[in-house]
């Protein structure tokens, strides 16, 4: 998988890389698409303490899940209740049933219902199909996984319930674990309400002490084991004894078997007996004693366990868990120190910066611990599996409740805000260099924060802080995953007042917006965004950007075929790239002018294109866009019948494309090579490997340009008629029975074969610089074959087979089709 597509195969990457110089958007595996044989091992978050008790509820939730006309289960229960880490137990114990494997689906920082299927998408690592709505990109990916995704914190986006329905309709064997504080109330839902852990025996904690359980039974107690077990953690010589076990019990009653309540207490081992603890909870939470123990009580109970061990918090303490309760989704190390360093006590916020002080990491690491062993703060693991510090969200959101209380919100989200823009503003330059996959991971684990920043520039009318944010995750923004949540967000940030003030920053973002809308096939909008933009740049003088959109205008017009009006643009980037010696911009505006020339049908000049742009994103280190180059280098070659120049550059191609786990690259060099298998006869080879790579391309939901698609329809309805029915049909189901890494496999043989073979003399240009295909069709010409009938019988569209006719008339200097018939045939050439 990739940021862009083949371009001779879909489309040219999106259109402004170079936000920054140099700017190439990185070609690289935003989040590995996993094989389809690794589908299994999509990981769950890896809890990082033991699960407690809770055995009652799994198995009834097994047993539910096992049923087959139940399909969406939702755990409902006040925040603290344990819904996420049952769901994520529930989810590993489950994963066997389903062929497809578990997905887990963050939504605690999404507050538009209309995102949730752009949410389960990132979350499947899903690329492509970008023209599609993110609704339909699931269903169309899924519907016929069997698979089952959890879908944690919807409790703010229940009016996503309608997208839930309509995606288990469209997919039969897809199955939906949500948690949330309300159920959904749709159609199918069973609701599974989650009550508190499991108490002592009531009042077991004030008996007399001849009349109090044994030990070991209520050390059997579900509350007493979580409390046993986080106090152990927290203090390693803790133990239940007979002299605690009273004061234990209690404080599992005073926290109504809530299990974050009790986790909280537990953390305070360390510093004071069960004794202590218990004398301070009763002046936080009075026990709960008769009546229903309803949900709202349950919440107040959560609020007040909360405020107890907030209130134990030292001054400090207190300070950096208010600040630090503005991150969405956890943060890392240096993210807390930038904020706690940044952020003055009277309420005034620095300019944080990514690499503080030296001096101040050693008191904010500690502060930080300090923190995590009050479990305050807890360990998390982010996508990529890098370490990440967060706050559930139950916590955080008291922790923002006595941030606005205390009067320092606003220079806590100014800090946030700030470290943010300085993150990704860092990032942005990252990404065209040899660390790009690292920053992109990087960029999207802070994706939460950074949307949280947008939301404060919005709210505050910093408009150029909004641009200037937007603008630099601009590249990230503008792929599968995001785009109807970049859209919604750019099309706001544009329509905010002072975006004119900031022409710079205004400019980049209108490319990213037009990025968006080209990706969508809205070219209007497109084209609209990308001419302002122009404008803008040409009014700052800059000519690096100026040439990125030319490109992007030109690589718009192809999509809507104005070839002329593309090749007048995509020249004038090229000569203003040229001029400004802006190396990848050259080799960018060189390749989509191979697109617009094979287009045209001039194969030749189409070839050398490719292989320069290829040769010059080489030297750059651009492997991601070599790979690019090379694969329509291929299909030009095959186009050509230039058989081991078209082996060759497809054969590179894989090779890049597998060491780098592009999954969708690794697809189109097996459809490639399984058009010259046909062209060359090996009709067998040629439907198993088309029928390989056109499931792989279905299942990543990739669309071609559509001359493409025509050439392919064209030969895979050739193979049928020459092998007939039950031989093709035989063939094909071979193929899509293989793996994508078998046929990935035995097109590198063929590939390598081809191009060890002897040197073919008649692959030289022949007289008149006829390519190998010209000569093809003047062949056909001599025969008196209309366009129609050499389109059909080459395998290319009557438009190309034209351009040819037009190509050979011109090169052989004649006026007419009877005038080339009677030349060739003079020259032997027929």
């Amino acid at each position: 998988m990739s940021s862009s597509r083949p371009v001779d195969g879909a489309r040219e990457a999106p259109r402004d890389e170079n936000h920054v110089d140099p700017g190439p958007r990185p070609q690289f595996t935003l989040m590995p698409f996993p094989p389809i044989e690794a589908a299994k091992a999509r990981a769950l978050p890896a809890p990082l303490t033991l699960f407690i008790g809770r055995e009652r509820e799994l198995a009834a939730l097994s047993a539910l899940l096992r049923r087959d006309h139940v399909r969406l289960v939702t755990l409902t229960g006040p925040g603290g209740v344990g819904k996420t880490r049952l769901s994520l137990q529930l989810a590993a114990a489950m994963a066997e049933r389903f062929a497809d494997g578990v997905a887990f689906v963050p939504l605690a920082s999404v507050r538009d219902a209309a995102l949730v299927p752009s949410a389960i998408g990132i979350a499947l690592d899903m690329e492509g199909g970008e023209e599609k709505p993110a609704q339909e990109r699931l269903r169309d990916y899924l519907r016929d996984r069997a698979m089952l995704l959890v879908l944690d914190n919807a409790e703010q986006v229940l009016a996503a319930g309608a997208s839930l329905v309509d995606l288990l309709v469209a997919c039969p064997r897809l199955t939906l674990l949500v948690t949330s504080r309300a159920p959904l109330r749709i159609s199918g839902e069973r609701v599974f309400a989650l009550s508190p852990l499991a108490l002592p025996p009531r009042h077991a904690a004030r008996q007399r002490a001849a009349d109090r359980p044994p030990l070991a039974e209520l050390a059997a107690v579900e509350a007493v084991r979580l409390f046993v077990d986080r106090a152990e953690a927290a203090a390693s010589e803790f133990a239940l004894t007979p002299e605690n076990a009273e004061a234990v019990a209690a404080i599992c009653e005073r926290t109504d078997g809530l299990p974050l309540a009790i986790e909280l207490a537990a953390a305070r081992v360390s510093l004071l007996a069960p004794e202590a603890i218990l004398e301070r909870l009763e002046l936080r939470l009075p026990l709960l004693s008769g009546g229903p123990r309803d949900q709202p009580a349950r919440l107040q109970t959560m609020h007040d366990a909360i405020a107890w061990s907030y209130d134990l918090l030292s001054d400090e303490e207190r300070d950096a868990f208010r600040r630090l309760s503005v991150f969405v989704g956890g943060f890392v190390i240096d993210a807390a120190e930038a904020i706690l360093d940044a952020t003055e006590c009277d309420g005034k916020a620095a300019e944080p910066a990514l690499e503080p002080a030296i001096f101040a990491r050693g008191s904010v690491l500690d502060l930080v611990q300090r923190l995590l062993d009050q479990a305050v703060l807890s360990r998390q693991t982010g996508r990529a599996g890098e370490p990440r510090i967060g706050m559930l969200e139950t916590i955080r959101e008291f922790g923002l409740e006595q941030l606005r209380a205390s009067g320092q919100e606003r220079s806590a989200r100014d800090a946030h805000a700030a470290w943010c823009l300085a993150l990704a503003e860092r990032a942005e330059p990252e990404l065209a260099g040899p660390r790009q996959e690292l920053w992109a991971r990087r960029l999207e684990a802070e994706l939460p924060n950074i949307r949280a920043a947008l939301d404060w520039f919005a709210t505050t009318g910093d408009a150029s802080g909004a641009l200037r944010l937007a603008g630099a995750v601009g590249w990230l923004w503008s792929t599968a995953p995001y785009l109807e949540e970049a859209r919604g967000r750019f099309n706001a940030i544009l329509a905010l007042p002072g975006v004119d003030e900031a022409p710079a920053a205004l400019a980049k973002l209108l490319v990213s917006a037009g990025d968006v809308a080209d990706w969508q096939g809205d070219q209007p909008r497109a084209r609209a965004h990308f001419e302002r933009a122009l404008a803008l740049y040409r009014q700052l003088g800059d000519h690096h950007r100026a040439a990125g959109v030319l490109r992007g205008l030109g690589s718009s017009a192809i999509d809507v075929d104005e070839i002329d009006r593309a090749l007048a643009l995509l020249e004038e980037s090229l000569a203003l790239a040229r001029e400004v010696e802006h190396d990848w911009e050259v080799a960018a505006a060189t390749n989509l002018i191979g697109v617009a020339r094979a287009i045209q049908g001039d194969l030749a000049a189409a070839l050398e294109h490719h292989l320069v742009a290829a040769e010059r994103w080489r030297r750059l280190g651009d492997t991601g866009h070599v790979v690019t180059a090379l694969s329509s280098a291929g299909w030009v070659a095959m186009r050509a019948q230039e058989w081991q120049r078209a082996a060759a550059a497809y054969r590179e191609s894989l090779q890049i494309a597998t060491e780098g786990n592009d999954a969708w690259y690794v697809a189109w060099c097996v459809i490639g090579a399984g058009s010259i298998a046909a062209g060359r006869g090996d009709r067998e080879r040629a439907a198993r490997l088309l029928a390989a790579g056109i499931a792989e391309r279905e299942r990543l939901g990739m669309p071609l340009r559509p001359h493409i698609q025509a050439v392919i329809d064209q030969c895979v309805a050739g193979l049928q008629a020459a092998m007939g029915q039950d031989a093709f049909a035989a063939a094909v189901e071979v193929g899509r029975a293989n793996s994508i890494a078998m046929a990935a496999a035995e097109t590198a043989e063929f590939l390598t074969a081809i191009e060890q073979e002897a040197p073919d003399s008649s692959s030289t240009p022949a007289p008149y610089r006829l390519t190998r295909r010209e000569r093809d069709v003047l062949r056909l010409v001599a025969e008196g074959r209309s366009d129609r009938e050499i389109a059909e019988l080459l395998f290319i569209s009557p438009r190309t087979a034209s351009s040819h006719v037009a190509s050979i008339i011109n090169k052989l200097g004649v006026d007419s089709r009877t005038a080339a018939a009677a030349l060739a045939f003079r020259l032997g050439l027929g």
